[in-house]
């Protein structure tokens, strides 16, 4: 970040979904909205063109799926941190879009405040590591745990440190 407002970038193939949150991220003066995408084709173009700190990413979309533009981001914008907005049950998703480099993930249905931490967290962590990400969701149900086998609700020490 080269001045205190975090420029973001919002990525959903749904204009509702895009202009809802771009219209709730304004009351934050620290967020800097600095464009909006359908898809992850226009994300990797237009972080191409305009300076980006965070990324909030959709992950189904057409011609280019969020997780093939994360790793593109994280390929072509190293410095540029992505959050994945998910919907409840995305385990799969999630995991292939960590693996191609999110930072994080927040549920679509998270309240704002919660998607304006994931973003600061995201923009001030420059190196995060994956199992430091700021996790949202509730934990897993047994039959789908996370490889590592940790829980990813709020009794998570590294969740309390960051959000608490």
């Amino acid at each position: 970040m080269s001045d205190s407002r975090i420029r973001v970038i919002i990525v959903d193939d749904h204009d509702l979904v895009r202009n809802g949150l771009a219209v709730l991220l304004e009351a934050f003066e620290d967020l800097d909205l600095v464009g909006s995408a359908a898809n992850g084709q226009e994300a990797v173009q237009m972080c191409d063109q305009i300076e980006t700190d965070v990324v909030l990413m959709d992950l189904v979309m057409p011609k280019m799926d969020g997780i093939t533009a994360t790793r593109t981001l994280h390929q072509r914008h190293p410095r540029v941190q992505v959050v994945a907005l998910i919907s409840f049950g995305e385990q799969q998703l999630l995991e292939e879009v960590m693996a191609a480099g999110a930072t994080s993930y927040v549920l679509k249905s998270a309240p704002i405040d919660q998607v304006a931490r994931a973003i600061r967290t995201a923009a001030r962590d420059s190196n995060p590591r994956p199992d430091t990400a700021l996790r949202d969701t509730p934990p897993v149900p047994p039959s789908h745990e996370s490889r590592d086998d940790r829980s990813h609700g709020p009794q998570d020490p590294w969740l309390r440190k960051v959000v608490g």
